[in-house]
Formats: C-alpha cells, sequence, structure tokens
C-alpha cells in the first residue's frame, strides 16, 4: 500500500479533497474533465495546505495516466498498421484461395489489439480503485500517495534569504 501523509485539516478542507479525487471520474463524462475539474478545485483552494497536498496527488496520477495511456496509444500504431495490412492480404489472398498464412497473421495482430484493450481496461479498474482510496483517506483527514504517479507538480519550496 503507498505511504500516506497526515496533514491537519479541518472538515471543509477534508470535504474539498475529497472532491477533489472524486471529480476525475468526470473524464469518464467529458474528456479531459478529470485533469481540468480537479484542477479548478486545487486552484481555488490551494491556500489550504491539505487541499494543497490532496490536489497535487491527484492532478499528478491523472496527468501520469495521460502520459501512460498516450505511450500505449503509440505502442499501439505498429499493431494497427500490421493489421490494416493483413486485413487487406486477406482479402486478397481469400480471392486466390490462399489464405491460411494471412489468417495466422491477421489473428496475431488481433491478438495484440485485445491485449492492448485489456492493458488499457485494467489501468481504468486500477485507477477507479486508487481514486475511490484516496477520496476514502482524504475524507479520513490522510493524504493519499497515488501508486506509479509521476511528480509534475512539486510543493513549492520556501526561499530563504
Amino acid at each position: 500500500m503507498p505511504p500516506t501523509s497526515s496533514i491537519p485539516s479541518d472538515q471543509q478542507s477534508r470535504t474539498n479533497s475529497v472532491f477533489l479525487h472524486l471529480a476525475s471520474f468526470l473524464k469518464f463524462i467529458i474528456p479531459l474533465a478529470g485533469v481540468i475539474v480537479p484542477l479548478i478545485i486545487w486552484s481555488a483552494h490551494r491556500d489550504k495546505e491539505f487541499v494543497d497536498a490532496n490536489g497535487r496527488q491527484a492532478i499528478n496520477f491523472q496527468l501520469s495516466l495521460i502520459l501512460y495511456k498516450f505511450l500505449l496509444l503509440i505502442a499501439c500504431i505498429p499493431v494497427f498498421v500490421i493489421m490494416i495490412g493483413d486485413l487487406v492480404a486477406l482479402s486478397e489472398a481469400m480471392e486466390k484461395y490462399d489464405s491460411i498464412l494471412s489468417l495466422f497473421s491477421v489473428s496475431v495482430a488481433l491478438t495484440w489489439f485485445v491485449i492492448l484493450l485489456i492493458i488499457l481496461s485494467l489501468i481504468s479498474v486500477f485507477e477507479i480503485i486508487v481514486v475511490i482510496l484516496a477520496a476514502v483517506k482524504a475524507s479520513g483527514g490522510l493524504v493519499y500517495r497515488y501508486p506509479l504517479s509521476i511528480g509534475f507538480i512539486r510543493k513549492e519550496s520556501q526561499a530563504t534569504v
């Protein structure tokens, strides 16, 4: 289980933090709302240390997921290209009754496509679980550190003179 930290919080900060985490589910309705709405909530209430810490965690996690899914999409491009080429080859081969080799290559490409869809589904299930866990931790006054999250937004350090 990822580490959590306790920061003094009032009930309003806890409530704002819970909404901040759960707002990421809006992306299932409106694209990019899962980052934009938490960013708005965080910006409006980041003067509270508890909301600031939860906001950074939630936004970093959402940005990390966008990056991971983008990289997965990039990895899918060769599979799609191969699949399209194989489907064209299969249709041509079926006209000549020489479809066994083409059918095999199409099935390999389809298998990779299904594997990539399963990975995307697992990422979504993982996201739902950890966001709910983060919201529960926030309601209890704890800051949840999301696993596999990249620290895009870091706490501003205090400059000492």
